[in-house]
């Protein structure tokens, strides 16, 4: 899982280093018709949150200690980057602004987005509710309904669009996305494939359909971002990374740096964005720019994780502290825990 995630921080770069540098033309008609690696690398990350977000749940075996350990590896450095944000561009604020900014709802309220990359974290945040709900109903190791539940929203989703309204299939996909690898999760920690073919052979085509309405009848509301094909290739794309994964052999080299770089891959997420603002200053352009803003990210993001993120992380382990009777029912843990 580290090395995906290291794997689709570097192509999110990539893709918005690439389109500073104008490497994709003034357009960016490629990656809105062709291939987009940044979509892509948030799909592979919506796979990784669905696999490992019940291991942290069902271990713990507790709400608190799961709200607690998510806001602790969310928010500290969320609003770093959202007050240094701030204090360069100087832009609007006011109350509304701001608890936009928190709730990761600045395009839902209209308001000025100081965190570019929130938009992923509002599709993050509605994954931890509802797992958390389905764990607090004792349905969250229930097949039949976690698969129910995401046909029905893309089926919701769906009928708006066809009966006009522009509903976001995308992010629904996307939400479904994260129940696809939380079956991979299943069939892994059980030793057991059917635990994933079975509820996958259903609401992968479901995604699938969700897609085509949302992105293929460009006739039911208008111009679209992303042509159909786009959508394929670059779903696709996520896909064949997150689950090429566990048939991958690296030299033991690459696995440590891709390791690694999965481990600070939420500070690359959210500091590359002050690494391309250093490089446009230094007037790079082309593939410069896109070599310049890789390699500055990194000691960035290695920062950002150090001072910030590992703080925070560590805080979460030692509290809330967990019930001896909660420690007594924890399953053992995976080889890779």
């Amino acid at each position: 899982m580290d090395i995906v995630r290291g794997v689709a921080a570097l192509m999110v770069v990539f893709q918005h280093a690439s389109q500073r540098a104008g490497v994709f033309g003034p357009d960016q008609r490629f990656l809105l018709e062709w291939f987009n690696p940044g979509q892509a690398a948030v799909v592979a990350f919506f796979l990784v949150s669905g696999f490992v977000i019940p291991l942290s749940l069902e271990k713990g075996r507790s709400l608190t200690r799961f709200a607690t350990s998510r806001v602790l590896r969310i928010y500290p450095l969320y609003l770093v980057a959202f007050a240094i944000t701030y204090l360069v561009v100087r832009g609007p604020i006011d109350a509304r602004t701001v608890v936009a900014q928190i709730a990761f709802a600045s395009e839902y309220l209209h308001t000025h987005n100081y965190v570019g990359n929130s938009w992923t974290l509002s599709i993050e945040a509605v994954w931890y509710v509802l797992f958390a709900g389905l764990f607090f109903l004792r349905r969250n190791r229930s097949d039949v309904t976690i698969v129910a539940l995401f046909v029905a929203l893309i089926a919701g989703g769906a009928a708006l669009t066809l009966t006009g309204h522009r509903a976001p299939m995308g992010r629904l996909g996307m939400l479904a996305t994260c129940a696809v690898g939380l079956f991979a999760y299943r069939a892994v920690s059980e030793g057991n494939v059917r635990a994933f073919v079975r509820p996958a052979a259903v609401l992968i085509p479901a995604i699938a359909l969700g897609l085509i309405v949302g992105f293929g009848l460009a006739g039911t509301h208008g111009a679209l971002d992303f042509s159909l094909r786009a959508i394929a290739l670059s779903w696709g794309a996520g896909y064949v990374l997150f689950f090429g994964s566990f048939a991958l052999r690296l030299p033991e080299v690459a696995e440590r740096l891709l390791r690694k770089l999965g481990t600070i891959s939420f500070s690359v997420y959210l500091m590359h964005t002050f690494a391309l603002w250093t490089v446009t200053a230094i007037g790079l352009s082309g593939w410069a720019y896109i070599g310049a803003a890789i390699i500055l990210s990194l000691p960035l993001a290695m920062a950002s994780y150090t001072y910030i993120e590992l703080p925070a992380i560590r805080l979460s382990h030692r509290w809330p502290r967990r019930k001896p009777d909660a420690v007594a029912r924890e399953p053992a843990p995976l080889t890779a825990d």
